[in-house]
């Protein structure tokens, strides 16, 4: 059921397949859409009929990183007392030219099963780009197989213009890389395993790769009680070093995924104000913002590997890239395909299932509210959402 949201001067739905805006006098008191606006929204909010099915595999390319972030869902532990170096992670592994071979057969098997014509591939790790080699072998096996969507998750350490480029030339389309607040900041957060800051090192490979490519750069930003205040002096220094209009940024928060990150932030009407004028701030610098619409993960949206799947480098299954390498989520293998129905239903987690947030939906849903309507009250004021013809029975619902 499609659920507004209160703007500034009037109620957002977001939906699967836009954004939505209704007039105040739309909502009842207890803040559901009145019949008339509900069932004309429920209607818009379809799928057309007959698009080609997908399938959505994220191939765990390597557990390896280079990098020690002690918030990281793959960390088993923290950094014990009085040691140096990175946190203890999951198992060391990484993909050969027979495991990726086995992986790409496996994906045309599964795409087979369910009819599917298009692949959607996310890179994954660790840090991908240290098997650049089998990021290679994957893009090219995925164009025999349909590749329409190619994604990577990266730090930007290693991400050259030589890498960037031979990524693009293979079927890459876009990359997401973090930050962790303003230089200072994130140089306390993002160090290397031996403990040197990143800051400028990434900023400089985004520099050359957004002159030297067409990848789609993404910025991800994250917040936790030490970057969160920094997030302002960062959107100004990107702005001044990169081309905004080659980006688009998002702020998320970093929740305590079991491995004893303390610095986390609390959910809160004032955290909520104070992200959305983030990407208030980074709108008006000039940076893309991606429209808050409803979204279910291809991978762990339904259970079994019926739309996609996520795969280890060792072949193992898991129904989420965040449990993927930890003991007792395994719910297959690439050779066996997924386990019996009895041992996958208890194992499939599905994104943040670790988080403390996890366990306070409510709070999340609240918080997400907030910053979507402010991301969404800007867009309509600026001019960026289009409108498209309501029925005469809603005569000012508008279609973004």
């Amino acid at each position: 059921m499609l659920q507004p949201v209160r703007g500034a001067n009037c109620y957002w739905v977001r939906g699967y397949q836009g954004v939505y805006r209704v007039p105040l006098s739309g909502v009842s008191a207890d803040g559901n859409l009145l019949a008339g606006y509900g069932k004309h929204l429920s209607e818009l909010d379809q799928a057309p009929a007959g698009q080609p099915m997908w399938y959505h595999m994220t191939v765990v390319v390597t557990t390896k990183c280079n990098l020690g972030c002690g918030y990281c869902f793959q960390n088993t532990g923290p950094v014990a007392p009085l040691a140096s170096g990175a946190p203890p992670r999951i198992p060391a592994t990484a993909l050969r030219d027979d495991s990726t071979a086995a992986i790409l057969e496996f994906c045309r098997r599964q795409m087979e099963e369910r009819a599917a014509e298009r692949l959607d591939l996310v890179l994954f790790g660790g840090e991908p780009t240290l098997r650049l080699d089998q990021c290679l072998r994957l893009l090219e096996g995925g164009q025999r197989l349909g590749l329409a969507r190619a994604h990577m998750i990266s730090n930007g350490t290693r991400l050259g213009i030589g890498a960037a480029t031979a990524l693009e030339r293979a079927g890459l389309q876009s990359v997401q890389v973090t930050f962790d607040g303003d230089a200072p900041v994130h140089d306390s957060l993002r160090t290397t395993v031996a403990g040197h800051g990143t800051f400028f090192q990434i900023l400089r490979n985004l520099e050359q790769v957004s002159a030297a490519t067409n990848l789609r750069l993404m910025l991800r930003v994250n917040l936790t009680g030490q970057s969160v205040a920094s997030g302002d002096a960062l959107v100004s220094r990107l702005a001044e070093r990169l081309d905004p209009e080659r980006f688009s940024i998002a702020f998320s928060l970093v929740h305590d995924s079991g491995a004893d990150f303390a610095d986390t932030l609390a959910l809160s009407h004032s955290l909520a104000r104070q992200v959305g004028d983030l990407y208030v701030r980074a709108l008006e610098a000039g940076f893309a913002v991606s429209l808050p619409i409803l979204s279910k993960c291809g991978a762990c949206a339904e259970v079994g590997g019926t739309t996609g799947s996520v795969v280890n480098a060792d072949g193992t299954l898991y129904s989420c890239w965040e449990s993927a390498g930890k003991p007792g989520y395994e719910v297959g293998t690439i050779s066996d395909g997924y386990a019996p129905a009895d041992v996958v239903g208890p194992r499939w987690v599905s994104c943040g299932y670790g988080a403390a947030t996890a366990r306070t939906p409510g709070a999340l849903d609240a918080y997400r509210a907030a910053v979507d309507a402010t991301i969404l009250d800007w867009l309509y004021a600026a001019g960026r959402l289009s409108r498209r013809a309501a029925p005469a029975s809603v005569p000012e619902l508008i279609a973004g």
